[in-house]
């Protein structure tokens, strides 16, 4: 079927590109992840500090 197909790049090279795109992905994956974990923490810091600021 595919007898006659050469591909400009072998096994070794597609992978390398291969970890290459999930080390770029990966840390832009964790960020996002970090940004949901942390934020509803940060809002509600903020909003605590607001309705405290007349209290003190």
């Amino acid at each position: 079927m595919f007898d006659g197909l050469s591909l400009p790049f072998d096994v070794g090279e597609l992978v390398s590109a291969g970890g290459d795109l999930l080390g770029l992905v990966s840390g832009f994956a964790l960020l996002g992840l970090g940004a949901f974990m942390f934020a509803p923490k940060i809002i509600g810091l903020i909003r605590q500090a607001f309705a405290n600021r007349g209290k003190a």
